[in-house]
């Protein structure tokens, strides 16, 4: 008999694959490598289906948007990790608010910070 899935915070259940997509993602991040850290969200997310990443997929794809100077493409994941059934962690919040912290997009990351605090 295999093992169950772990459980992701919410109760939603966690996706190996998601989870080692996230892993990837994360070390694409570190190196620089930001598009091809999308691209595996890309991938992940056809292949997996927004239901079974775990919340760290989606906030190695807030990261990589941030880095490339996207806040509003950063902004979207984080509100459909929000939409999702996976609860946005403070990892996840502080990701979308330093992608948002630009000289054109700072009143959203005040609106995420006081959105953090009230969580």
């Amino acid at each position: 008999m295999s093992p169950a899935a772990p459980r992701a915070r919410g109760g939603g259940r966690v996706s190996s694959r998601g989870a080692a997509a996230a892993r990837e993602m994360s070390a694409h991040n570190r190196r620089g490598d930001w598009a091809a850290a999308l691209q595996i969200f890309a991938t992940a997310t056809a292949a997996l289906g927004n239901r079974t990443h775990n919340a760290a997929v989606y906030v190695e794809a807030i990261r990589a948007h941030g880095a490339l100077g996207r806040p509003a493409r950063a902004l979207d994941t984080f509100q459909t990790l929000q939409a999702s059934s996976l609860p946005p962690s403070l990892i996840g919040y502080t990701a979308a608010i330093r992608a948002c912290a630009t000289a054109t997009h700072w009143p959203v990351a005040l609106s995420l910070l006081q959105d953090a605090r009230d969580e």
